[in-house]
């Protein structure tokens, strides 16, 4: 009788503790969409950018051993929905401090990247946060989603300022206060850490650590130094994809409300997508181009130093519209997926872009003044008007490409 009351106790306990996991950071939200899927498998498959030489860079062994306690940094391949995060960057990250009633206190700001390092700080031994690196691709804004994010993970030595000497190292990226490991297996162990498990294992729990909104779907060791400088995966991406989902409808899908920017139909006017079509051509014939005009504005005086010291120039090696095939589920719903292939992006110069396009198509915005917003823009916003800003939650970072020479598609494990 005894034993039968400790076992319905200890199923009892087990059922709240899964729930408990189930439903921590669970919001009420609809995974991104199979085409998404389908598209970044499509673009990791090929290398968009040619002629670049990446040979200083060699792939790091593909041969070693899963066991070797000398591993010091990872590559993670992250998906994450933006919609409760305030963007990828812990710049402004605050600590979490929990009142009395146990909720986070006010002005608490939640990061992917702060969310990540939490965990990894705990992976390493409840370490100082401090002392865990996470370093990203790219920096999503708030509400931003991400197939494809590469994050390259490591952890620093409590007294690492003592042994660690910027001018003088193999272990620097320049403009970085930080000490970098030259590659995966680095043996500086004065500076940096052991991984805290095999690369898989430390996979796998972190996955089982993170919130509902995250997960790791892949990772790689950093390719090995090639005499110069380390790997860095914002310095050493020779692209990154962008995608922007809108619809055009009477009715909105509400299944796909966290990714889709719906549009209601203009009255007695029809969206025209040849226009926008040309617009993507336009792109084929100018690569190189100044995007001033589509680039937000600054936020505080620190942006405003940072942007007159910042190139507007930016390379799109593909933009493209195209149709979502749909099996009419709502009659007179259609969705468009808007596809941005290029070097570098400014600040919400995605979000610009998609709303001039969206623009064109409803025809408050003609073709010359989108060319010439781009072949000669503007010192000021007066002429042409500034576009709307497509709102983020339409807006997902969906490829990042390094080389097949540096990071193939074929070399991440899971």
């Amino acid at each position: 009788m005894i034993f039968d009351w400790v076992a319905m106790i200890a199923c009892g306990c087990c059922w709240i503790a899964v729930s408990t996991n189930a439903f921590y950071y669970h919001p009420p939200y609809n995974t991104r969409r199979n085409e998404i899927n389908t598209a970044t498998t499509t673009f990791l498959s090929t290398s968009l950018v040619k002629g670049e030489d990446t040979t200083e860079l060699s792939k790091q062994e593909q041969d070693y051993d899963e066991d070797d306690k000398s591993i010091v940094s990872l590559l993670l391949w992250i998906s994450y929905d933006g919609g409760r995060f305030t963007g990828w960057s812990s710049t402004n990250q605050e600590k979490e401090e929990k009142g009395k009633s146990g909720k986070r206190e006010k002005g608490f700001v939640r990061s992917v990247q702060y969310a990540i390092q939490q965990k990894l700080a705990l992976l390493y031994g409840k370490i100082d946060e401090n002392l865990i690196v996470v370093e990203g691709t790219s920096r999503t804004d708030k509400g931003v989603h991400a197939q494809m994010m590469v994050a390259q993970v490591y952890g620093l030595t409590t007294d690492w300022k003592d042994y660690y000497n910027h001018s003088n190292s193999n272990s620097s990226i320049p403009g970085k206060a930080l000490p970098h490991p030259k590659d995966g297996l680095d043996d500086n162990l004065d500076v940096f850490r052991n991984l805290p498990k095999t690369p898989s294992n430390m996979v796998f729990v972190l996955n089982r650590m993170l919130p509902h909104d995250i997960s790791i779907r892949g990772y790689h060791l950093p390719p090995s130094f090639n005499g110069r400088r380390p790997f860095h995966p914002s310095h050493n991406a020779l692209s990154k994809t962008y995608q922007y989902i809108f619809s055009i409808g009477p009715i909105p899908d509400p299944t796909q409300w966290r990714s889709t920017w719906h549009n209601y139909p203009e009255k007695h006017q029809q969206w025209n997508a040849s226009v926008v079509n040309e617009a993507c051509e336009f792109f084929e014939q100018h690569h190189t181009l100044d995007f001033r005009f589509y680039r937000g504005a600054p936020r505080g005086k620190e942006d405003q130093a940072r942007f007159a010291k910042q190139s507007t120039i930016c390379t799109l090696h593909r933009v493209s519209l195209t149709k979502e095939e749909q099996d009419e589920v709502i009659p007179g719903l259609t969705t468009y997926h808007l596809t941005f292939t290029g070097d570098r992006f400014l600040y919400k110069m995605v979000r610009f872009l998609a709303g001039a396009f969206y623009e064109l198509g409803s025809g408050k915005m003609s073709m010359k003044e989108f060319q010439q917003s781009l072949l000669n823009p503007p010192d000021d916003n007066s002429f042409p008007q500034k576009p709307i800003c497509a709102p983020a939650h339409g807006l997902s970072l969906i490829n990042i490409d390094f080389g097949n020479d540096v990071l193939p598609r074929d070399a991440w494990k899971s």
